[in-house]
């Protein structure tokens, strides 16, 4: 699914105030908590993670994306590489024989249900 398609069903796609929401002022977890809820109930949000990561600069991580803080993202990448939340980061899971983490795993559903 393209970046373009899976965008068209984001959650936050018509919020208003999104800018505020998904990118706050302050860093502190709680800063977040009306993103997290958003992402939460959104069916797009483990490829707006993987999108994120895949195409972000590691030092300069910010704001909400896919559920998850650039605190998150960034102990994401750290844990899993930089195809972290990713359908390949999910395969290389498999392959060294581990349980893929949370954001793989979702990215390989997300893979397979949006599979075209």
């Amino acid at each position: 699914m393209s970046a373009a398609t899976w965008r068209s069903q984001a959650a936050c796609l018509d919020m208003p105030d999104a800018e505020d929401v998904f990118f706050p002022a302050s860093d502190v977890p709680s800063a977040y908590d009306r993103a997290r809820a958003v992402c939460a109930g959104c069916p797009v949000a483990a490829l707006c993670l993987a999108d994120a990561l895949a195409v972000e600069p590691r030092a300069k991580r910010y704001g909400m994306f896919g559920g998850k803080t650039p605190d998150e993202r960034r102990a994401l990448a750290a844990k899993c590489g930089d195809r972290a939340g990713t359908e390949e980061g999910y395969q290389r899971h498999r392959a060294a024989g581990e349980r893929p983490c949370h954001a793989c795993t979702g990215a390989h559903g997300a893979a397979i249900r949006y599979a075209s």
